[in-house]
């Protein structure tokens, strides 16, 4: 599938999701659980509305979890839109969809696909800024992240993305895997199989190694928390959960640790910036 916003597409990860509810007894299944203390209201799927920061005040439900890489400001690469003291009350009251940055749009466009209501976002459900009220939300908020990324019903891993303006919802080129149904006689009945179809000079399967958000620190802990993990790659998508580990074209997705161990070594003999 070529298009990350088709519907064949949404279907993929809707089907990655219920397998894994459904099938795996070692996956939780994150329906129902305690909901972080702030997070994006983006209103329903038949009603969408223009995402608003909440205070869950101890309620329960379902959300989606983040994990992304938010860039370096630069001329052409603005600074993060983030929550602060001073506009806390402004996010409360709504945030105009199309002020928010690339990464977020996509990530929105995502939950509302698999009609979850609420996301979590770092910059923009945990204060922000140097203030004094800022600094000892943060010491609070990020000490509960294990569990905002244990207890989301999915992380999305924009790992295409090296910005936050950047999104990840691309549409892959050409020479993107196709899945193809068939199905194969054994013995006396059919069974249905996929084959993927691709050009052989490119390396299918190769752990997003590319990807901007395998050299980010914090995205190593992220992975690492998320009972689910949907990835979006520059050439394919990848899924993880407790379970499973496979990218889109079938092949097996290499454990956490020698993938992004060795990739975050790299990062720093090239001496870059870790966040």
């Amino acid at each position: 599938m070529r298009s990350a916003r088709s519907p064949e597409a949404v279907r993929y990860w809707s089907k990655l999701i219920s397998d894994c509810i459904e099938l795996h007894s070692k996956c939780p299944k994150n329906i129902e659980v305690p909901l972080p203390s702030r997070l994006i209201d983006i209103g329903s799927s038949e009603d969408p509305s223009n995402p608003r920061l909440i205070d869950s005040k101890g309620m329960s439900g379902r959300y989606i979890a983040l994990s992304y890489c938010w860039g370096q400001p630069s001329s052409s690469n603005p600074p993060n839109i983030t929550t602060t003291p001073t506009n806390l009350t402004q996010m409360s009251q709504g945030i105009a969809e199309a002020s928010l940055p690339s990464t977020v749009r996509d990530a929105i466009f995502v939950a509302r696909s698999l009609e979850v209501r609420y996301i979590w976002i770092d910059a923009l459900c945990i204060l922000q800024g140097p203030s004094p009220e800022a600094r000892q939300d943060w010491l609070l908020e990020s000490g509960r992240m294990a569990d905002v990324y244990q207890n989301a019903y999915v992380t999305l891993a924009a790992a295409n993305s090296d910005s936050v303006h950047a999104g990840f919802l691309h549409d892959r080129c050409p020479s993107g895997p196709s899945r193809i149904n068939l199905s194969f006689k054994r013995s006396k009945d059919y069974h249905p199989h996929s084959i993927f179809l691709g050009f052989p000079e490119v390396d299918y399967g190769s752990d997003f190694l590319d990807d901007p958000i395998t050299e980010r620190g914090w995205t190593f802990q992220e992975r690492l928390l998320s009972t689910r993990l949907l990835v979006f790659g520059t050439r394919e998508f990848g899924w993880e959960c407790q379970e499973a580990a496979e990218h889109e074209c079938g092949e097996p997705l290499s454990p956490i640790n020698e993938m992004w161990l060795n990739n975050m070594r790299n990062a720093l003999v090239r001496n870059t910036s870790i966040e």
